[in-house]
């Protein structure tokens, strides 16, 4: 569990990354950590982005059990 919640929770996207957003999705833009730089997009509809935080949830609830 703890490797679930460290590995697919995406806190540092959500923590250190940029910022796209229109009225129907959010996109997170993780930059990379070293060598040529590139970019990644995270882009969540706003039932997706529930989902993965009620996903994270689970897990960390897991976890503590």
């Amino acid at each position: 569990m703890l490797n679930k919640l460290r590995n697919e929770a995406k806190r540092n996207v959500f923590a250190h990354s940029y910022l796209l957003s229109t009225e129907a999705h959010i996109t997170f833009l993780e930059r990379s950590t070293g060598g040529d730089f590139t970019v990644k997009k995270h882009t969540y509809s706003l039932p997706e982005f529930q989902k993965h935080v009620e996903t994270f949830l689970e897990a960390g609830k897991d976890f503590h059990e």
